[in-house]
């Protein structure tokens, strides 16, 4: 991936304790997967950019799927992350049908031909930061079981927070290097590959101060905000000021494939 989280991630967790997102998506997802594991002797889920398993968790408590029906395979290319991940999520996942670990890690995806396809194949605000998202996609539909489900969240470039990316790397005459859900959907067009798409709307809130505002803007901007001019990424934030508070009601698109 070309974005380290492991540089910037207290700034991550200010965003993810401020803003609805997480729980938001887990909920639509849950949504998504009511009754999937009925009938089904085991479940194999990839987990795509799994972080420190923060997310999953927060799903699969949702989910309430037995652990002996579930094996994990985590993608995750910060190694002190993926160790987190199966740390948190060893006790939601403790199916091993035929050999299989309940909990494996990569910090790649694997490759289909070396591994059972998935019945589940997640990830959550991932897909911006991969190098090629057209191989990645072609790659993650391949690993597909058959009735198997592809659940991914991205934010267009109509969110809010993805307007941050345009200005910023606009003030410094450069093309955003990072994808957006419109080019995940077209790449998903290009390939043949039915989808659907719906809308998750979420909250971000917290304290207005400059602080706060950088701590955005680092969480977004990563090693780039050093390149920028910071007044008015800074100013930016105005338009959203209510009493003392920064407020932004925006969206995510998910899209579900299967």
């Amino acid at each position: 991936m070309s974005k380290d989280f492991g540089l910037i991630a207290d700034d991550y967790a200010f965003f993810m304790t401020h803003a609805t997102e997480a729980e938001h998506d887990a909920a639509d997802y849950a949504r998504e997967l009511a009754g999937f594991a009925e009938g089904r002797a085991f479940v194999r889920m990839l987990d795509f950019g799994a972080g420190g398993g923060e997310f999953t968790e927060r799903l699969l408590k949702k989910l309430a799927w037995p652990a002996e029906k579930l094996s994990l395979h985590l993608v995750e290319p910060v190694e002190s992350q993926r160790a987190e991940a199966v740390k948190r999520l060893q006790k939601y996942a403790t199916c091993s049908e035929a050999g299989t670990p309940a909990i494996a890690t990569s910090a790649r995806p694997p490759d289909a031909s070396s591994v059972k396809p998935f019945d589940v194949v997640l990830s959550n605000h991932a897909l911006y930061y991969v190098d090629d998202l057209a191989e990645t996609v072609r790659g993650l539909v391949g690993l597909m079981a058959p009735g198997g489900k592809l659940l991914a969240a991205m934010a267009s470039w109509q969110n809010t927070l993805m307007r941050l990316w345009q200005l910023g790397f606009g003030l410094i005459d450069q093309p955003v290097p990072y994808y957006a859900a419109d080019d995940l959907t077209a790449e998903l067009d290009h390939l043949g590959v039915p989808f659907r798409t719906s809308k998750s709307h979420y909250e971000l809130r917290f304290p207005d101060s400059e602080q706060n505002r950088l701590r955005m803007l680092r969480f977004l901007l990563a090693e780039h905000l050093d390149e920028m001019p910071r007044d008015e990424l800074l100013a930016f934030f105005d338009q959203h000021a209510q009493g003392g508070e920064i407020v932004m009601r925006t969206w995510s698109e998910h899209v579900v494939v299967g």
